[in-house]
């Protein structure tokens, strides 16, 4: 008898506890494969004049995982990214041919378009690797006309960290390159003007923050 009725309340409690488990839901946040960035930092442009080369840049992204593995994500990006203005290294002869001034040159802010590899070699730690092009625009600063300035295509690399701080958000820290040329080829013109034909490479660190939504 006793025997039983511990049969029974063992089938019972099994048969309630599985129902229990089925019954039970699973809370889980889902994560965007969609992402936005915000970074700050610290550049140099080739072909300036001295320490100006040197500027602060800002950088917008606006990104999507194509891919989500367990180790690896793959995906695509597009950012927009702060300008600045310099005078440029030229030869005195020249400066002094067009009138004894250092020619103004302004780098427009810029678009660019990135494919993206991000490794997870640890729970919290990823290599970033991306490639691609940005599109750039520059112009003397005292002219509006569109034949004073360069507008061109170039080759981009970023490569550094990031850290997981939490499921949605990371910490990333990069180098950027914009590879071209390594001055502006600036000439003078029929009628006296200077002109260029280039636009610098340019390179910079940029630290801060990726969240998928």
């Amino acid at each position: 008898m006793k025997y039983s009725i511990a049969c029974t309340l063992l089938a019972l409690s099994q048969a309630f506890g599985v129902e229990g488990k089925k019954n039970k839901p699973i809370q889980t946040e889902p994560v965007s494969r969609v992402y936005v960035g915000g970074f700050g930092g610290y550049g140099v442009m080739n072909g300036m004049y001295s320490s100006d080369g040197q500027f602060s840049q800002f950088r917008l992204t606006l990104g999507v995982d194509a891919y989500q593995g367990e180790k690896w994500d793959f995906g695509f990006e597009g950012g927009v990214q702060s300008g600045n203005s310099s005078p440029v290294v030229w030869n005195t002869t020249d400066i002094n041919a067009t009138g004894g001034m250092i020619p103004q040159v302004v780098l427009k802010p810029f678009i660019d378009g990135l494919a993206f590899v991000r490794w997870y070699f640890s729970d919290k730690w990823c290599l970033l690797i991306k490639g691609g092009v940005a599109y750039r625009q520059m112009q003397f600063t005292d002219r509006t006309s569109s034949k004073d300035s360069v507008k061109t295509a170039a080759g981009e690399f970023q490569g550094g960290l990031g850290y997981q701080v939490t499921k949605h958000a990371r910490i990333v820290g990069l180098y950027q390159g914009i590879y071209s040329r390594s001055n502006l080829g600036l000439g003078i013109d029929s009628s006296g003007s200077t002109t260029m034909k280039y636009i610098p490479t340019q390179q910079a660190g940029l630290f801060g923050l990726e969240y998928n939504f």
